[in-house]
């Protein structure tokens, strides 16, 4: 087993919440994408209707 000093386990813990706050803010956005496109189908199709 390979032993992490404490201050290499800082910069892990900081690399690791890094990229999960940044997978975070991509399917936040990705989420809000899609609600709008959604949105702007259903206003279409009452449109058309």
């Amino acid at each position: 087993m390979i032993e992490i000093s404490k201050s290499s386990g800082d910069f892990l813990k900081k690399i690791t919440d890094l990229l999960k706050k940044a997978r975070n803010t991509t399917v936040r956005a990705v989420n809000q994408t899609m609600v709008y496109t959604y949105f702007e189908i259903g206003r279409i199709i009452v449109q058309e209707e």
